[in-house]
């Protein structure tokens, strides 16, 4: 098993507090709170706000590959269910061509101009797949099975991906610092 300094080149460094300006990927120990530390990227300092939607809703499909300047919205509900595609430049939302049939909790991917809506509600779950092309949507083929909620997957799935690096740092650290048995467990990486 390789250690941490063996796959980066160099130990892992002791502060009292956060460096004033780490560069992304960054590990450090921060000896004050005692916890191991990460510089993750951002892509910026602040939040700042754009245009509504035309129809507020929840539980929509998005294209999840969006931009600040390209992004659309597709079903949900206020309720009742909707089937509204609605397109962000960046500042104000308009609506385009609806998806063929309403729809909620859906998957979804894709950019502006190509995405997709799958599975979803209402009762029962459907097994439908739209695509759209930057103008209208088109049934393509079917899920196998009807599955809805697969969004929230998406989200669960990405989180744990976006994690793992840092998760796989800490168990390097803590395998450095405790040897590979810890309080009955084996620590595996």
């Amino acid at each position: 098993m390789a250690t941490y300094q063996e796959l980066k080149g160099a130990k892992i460094k002791n502060y009292t507090e956060d460096p004033d300006n780490p560069y992304v990927g960054q590990l450090w120990y921060n000896t004050s709170t005692d916890s191991l530390r990460i510089r993750k990227e951002t892509l910026g300092s602040a939040w700042s706000s754009g245009g509504e939607l035309n129809t507020r809703r929840g539980e929509g499909g998005s294209s999840v590959n969006g931009t600040q300047t390209a992004a659309l919205a597709f079903g949900g509900e206020t309720p009742p269910d909707l089937a509204i595609t609605e397109a962000y430049n960046g500042s104000t939302w308009t609506e385009l061509n609806d998806l063929n049939a309403t729809n909620r909790v859906q998957g979804s991917a894709g950019t502006q101009t190509s995405a997709l809506s799958f599975g979803g509600v209402p009762v029962p779950t459907h097994d439908e797949t739209e695509l759209w092309n930057g103008t209208n949507w088109t049934e393509v083929n079917d899920l196998n099975t009807g599955r809805r909620s697969l969004l929230e997957l998406a989200l669960i799935i990405l989180l744990l991906w976006e994690l793992e690096e840092e998760l796989q740092a800490q168990l390097i650290w803590i395998k450095q610092r405790y040897g590979t048995e810890l309080i009955g467990l084996k620590l595996m990486i």
